[in-house]
């Protein structure tokens, strides 16, 4: 679940669901306690259907923000994407949650755990997620597996191949040991 809210939305977890036509999902888990910096809006206006899902969701569930440009915030936004190993959605939402608190949301765990885990921010991934909507009865399982296989065939990079797999890995694989940095 979410221990240190808001959950910050980046592009790629916030497409993942938008893609299955499931933004319910996180609704159900986080309506009031989502945000999503404008720099994710921005990628996604690169697909349109994604950003009217997004958009169509803002007014009641999730709260757009901004960086301050000159600001902690900002700078360290400037600071990540001109390294060029995070595009502007991922150091956007890294940036914010490092300096106004919150957690990160993202399913390109290699490039954001061990930033993460530096500044010690909370983390969360789409399976992360799957994994609460089930234990919550937010979802049955056989329709997780629905949305989980819906994901994969829309391109979405999961890590495993099955919401089974995902029950398995935090039930008693080696995300039950996971606190901070759920992925």
């Amino acid at each position: 679940m979410l221990t240190k809210p808001p959950l910050l939305l980046d592009t790629d977890l916030v497409s993942a669901f938008a893609w299955v036509k499931r933004m319910d999902i996180l609704e159900s888990l986080y309506s009031g306690n989502m945000q999503i910096p404008q720099e994710v809006l921005t990628e996604l206006a690169r697909v349109p259907h994604l950003k009217a899902a997004v958009d169509s969701r803002s007014e009641k569930h999730i709260e757009v923000v901004s960086l301050n440009p000159i600001g902690q915030d900002g700078i360290e936004f400037a600071k990540l994407y001109t390294t060029g190993k995070y595009g502007s959605g991922e150091s956007a939402v890294m940036a914010y949650v490092r300096y106004n608190g919150g957690t990160v949301s993202s399913n390109n765990i290699k490039d954001v755990l061990d930033y993460c885990k530096t500044h010690s921010l909370t983390l969360l991934s789409t399976r992360a997620i799957i994994f609460d909507a089930v234990t919550n009865g937010i979802i049955t399982e056989p329709e997780a597996e629905g949305v989980w296989a819906g994901m994969i065939r829309k391109g979405r990079k999961l890590p495993v191949k099955t919401v089974a797999e995902v029950m398995h890995f935090y039930t008693s694989g080696e995300g039950s040991t996971f606190t901070d940095q759920r992925y």
